[in-house]
């Protein structure tokens, strides 16, 4: 059902008469939008174009109540362009939020779930790294959550049959056919927000994926916090991952963020993979004001551990968005010409983006390069991965261009976006095993180990969404690789293609 424009206007005289002692009010329980949410392909282009701008876009998962918020005094039916239609799509979905902003009546339970499949031409879903034969994988997912005072629980079962065939990681495990994949409980305080459980962490600018925390592996379970300070807000986490070469292995990680007005937000982290013989979980972690840049090496030292350093911007002036990471994996100090200097271990990724807040058209424009090395060490244990998928980036060794036009027909629920790609990919990679001989790795370049395969690739993107149940995306073109899987030489034309449909309710709504 379609909200009626007094039902907004009376939510904004609710938050507007409520805007000054909002501070004092002990703060309600709230359910995190999970950052496969289809939700969050609005959010980006709403925040892009100069809305929702109480969103920090450098941190997901976001809180449905605080996106609910940022909606409080959009009407729809005063907009234009496709804003319109996002806008009015996010306020159906976010109705539950809204009404209890609104003091209408707040919802404490309810059910969700959806089915839909991915298919490809290739074993993997990246059209521009195909492997191995195509196929069609279904998915499903089942959740219950409820929410009282300030706590907010929900659990959710999540089966697909993708994880049988991937190629670049292993199988979670799946009993009787799912498994639990968003299931913890929050606590919203005033100006501290607690949580534990397994759900799926990305600390990047809105519609990118992390370099040092990101939401490409399958969840792990997790205990985090959240430290409001006006502008200044603190992140951290421990987690606990899966155990390679006879070691358990866990993740902590802290992030300080800095909000400049509404169009400037810049972060600054940390995190690292450790693991012990002796021990599991170590408590020096959950102190989030634990530098580990300066801490990691003091006794006691009886963990095998791998640091990584981040920052992050995001940037707005007019219809520019500019917005940047930069993850530090390692990087040696000692002068040049000696013979210990080792290749550096890094990633980046920039972009800019040029959307008018009404116009059809976004015009975009993004780098990312990983080197050769990074994400894995010489022992093997703390090789930056949770079931062998990348906690940050899932590849390395390679770099990407991407520019791409973007167009909403009237409506607001087709987006097309005809795409160029060149990506370069050296044979160095996430999964792939240290050099045996270390003076190897010395003498290794920092990008781009042996045969560099290049593939340039004319793509139509595009997302039909006619209604907030039911979507459909796709990413289908040609691709034209020189130096096919890194053979000398070797040059392939070929097409390739991605698609997903999915389907989702939500009870009561």
């Amino acid at each position: 059902m379609r909200p009626s424009r007094w039902a907004w206007a009376l939510v904004a005289v609710a938050e507007l008469g409520g805007a000054t002692a909002r501070g004092q009010t002990t703060p309600t329980g709230s359910r995190y939008l999970a950052i496969d949410h289809w939700a969050y392909q609005y959010i980006a282009r709403l925040r892009d174009r100069g809305y929702l701008a109480n969103i920090d876009p450098l941190a997901q998962p976001v809180r449905r109540q605080d996106v609910a918020r940022a909606l409080v005094g959009l009407d729809p039916d005063s907009l234009s362009g496709p804003v319109a239609a996002w806008v009015r799509m996010l306020q159906e979905e976010l109705a539950p939020e809204l009404e209890g902003i609104a003091g209408q009546g707040r919802r404490s339970y309810g059910f969700t779930g959806a089915v839909g499949g991915r298919a490809s031409t290739s074993q993997r879903l990246d059209p521009a790294r195909p492997v191995g034969d195509g196929g069609a994988w279904p998915w499903w997912r089942a959740g219950a959550w409820v929410e009282t005072g300030p706590i907010a629980v929900e659990t959710r079962l999540y089966g697909d049959t993708y994880f049988n065939d991937d190629p670049d990681g292993r199988n979670p495990g799946q009993p009787r056919g799912g498994r639990s994949d968003n299931a913890y409980l929050s606590v919203q305080l005033p100006r501290v927000a607690l949580d534990v459980g397994r759900f799926q962490r990305n600390w990047a600018p809105l519609g990118t994926s992390g370099l040092a925390v990101s939401g490409v592996a399958t969840p792990y379970t997790s205990l985090g916090m959240k430290l409001d300070l006006g502008r200044f807000v603190l992140r951290a986490f421990t987690a606990e991952l899966d155990t390679a070469l006879g070691q358990k292995r866990y993740l902590s990680a802290h992030e300080l963020s800095y909000r400049g007005g509404e169009s400037f937000f810049l972060s600054l982290g940390e995190s690292v993979l450790y693991a012990s013989q002796r021990g599991g979980l170590s408590l020096r972690y959950l102190n989030p004001m634990e530098f580990l840049f300066f801490d990691l090496e003091n006794e006691p030292a009886d963990l095998t551990a791998n640091l990584m350093l981040s920052a992050q911007v995001w940037a707005r002036k007019g219809p520019l968005v500019v917005r940047g990471e930069l993850a530090l994996d390692d990087l040696s100090l000692f002068p040049p010409g000696d013979t210990a200097v080792a290749p550096a271990r890094y990633a980046l990724d920039l972009g800019l983006v040029w959307a008018r807040p009404h116009s059809p058209f976004t015009l975009s424009a993004g780098y990312r390069q990983v080197s050769s090395f990074a994400y894995r060490t010489s022992t093997g244990v703390d090789r930056y991965t949770y079931l062998d998928r990348g906690l940050g980036d899932n590849f390395a060794d390679y770099d990407r261009l991407t520019l791409s036009l973007e167009f909403t027909p009237p409506g607001g629920a087709l987006i097309l976006a005809p795409t160029l790609l060149a990506q370069r990919q050296g044979e160095g990679g996430v999964r792939e095993p240290f050099p045996a001989v270390y003076d190897d790795f010395l003498n290794s370049p920092w990008l781009f180990l042996g045969v560099r395969e290049t593939t340039y690739r004319a793509a139509l993107r595009g997302r039909l969404q006619p209604l907030r149940q039911l979507w459909l995306g796709w990413d289908l073109g040609p691709n034209w690789v020189r130096n096919q899987a890194h053979v000398a030489g070797r040059r392939a034309t070929e097409f390739q293609a991605t698609g997903e449909i999915g389907f989702r309710l939500q009870f009561p709504h």
